[in-house]
């Protein structure tokens, strides 16, 4: 109802059956809660997924990820904007502009602030933690499009295709 859509998973959830070592190592259970909303006069849908709920403190202390001034002194940031950082890198935020009558064209992107701050490279600017795409209604399939960007380095593409059953058991296209 309402176009709202909510979501709960556990990932990951177990351990090695074998161990190479005496001791047997569990799996990185991710507990997350997605929620998604389309607007009822806007052609535009959003959702905000919340990921590793099962570990507070994802932040962590390292020399090559330290911010730095215009001299390259360290910064200091306050126990509010450390603990401010360590919240948002627990939400992922995502957004679709749904174009057409029958939102046969679909614009979409995302920012991850944990990948953002985990796999930037200080003093260098880049879309670390960004990402974008669009799908494309042709007939009845579905052809989509995304591109996230992860470091300086390059980025992952996507490409999908999709139909819905339903629709293709009905009979001839309109």
């Amino acid at each position: 109802d309402n176009n709202l859509n909510i979501g709960f998973s556990i990932t990951n959830a177990g351990a090695e059956f074998t161990s190479y070592t005496d001791s047997r190592e569990l799996a990185p259970v991710n507990i997350q809660l997605g929620i998604s909303k389309k607007l009822e006069h806007l052609p535009f849908r959003f959702s905000v997924i919340f990921h590793q709920l099962n570990q507070w403190d994802l932040r962590y202390e390292s020399e090559l990820n330290l911010e730095t001034d215009i001299f390259g002194n360290a910064i200091e940031s306050s126990s509010l904007s450390q603990e401010i950082d360590n919240f948002f890198r627990h939400v992922i935020f995502n957004g679709e502009l749904l174009l057409g009558q029958a939102e046969t064209v679909r614009l979409r992107f995302g920012y991850n602030h944990r990948i953002r701050k985990e796999l930037s490279v200080s003093g260098f600017r880049s879309l670390a933690g960004f990402s974008f795409g669009f799908g494309v209604k042709v007939s009845r399939f579905r052809l989509d499009y995304g591109v996230g960007h992860f470091h300086l380095v390059g980025a992952t593409n996507h490409v999908g295709i999709s139909l819905d059953l339903d629709d293709f058991f009905k009979g001839p296209v309109n």
